[in-house]
């Protein structure tokens, strides 16, 4: 009776342990899942502000006009 009680408590321990690994496994997923996003976020706001300064940089200058010698002649 003793080794069918012993089972039953080795078996307990390793479903908890294997519970518990899943667990941090699922965490560990989570997390690197949160970090791609927080980079990707960044990198949009980057890209974002890159762009904003170009625009203003366009917005300052003058629109670009045709001189004669640019107009397409069909």
């Amino acid at each position: 009776m003793s080794d069918k009680k012993d089972e039953k408590i080795n078996k307990s321990i390793s479903d908890l342990a294997l519970e518990n690994l899943k667990s941090m496994q699922d965490m560990s997923i989570t997390s690197s899942a949160y970090g791609k996003i927080l980079v990707l976020t960044e990198l949009k706001l980057h890209i974002q502000t890159k762009i904003n300064e170009i625009q203003a940089q366009m917005d300052d200058k003058e629109p670009l006009r045709l001189t004669p010698d640019m107009e397409v002649k069909s």
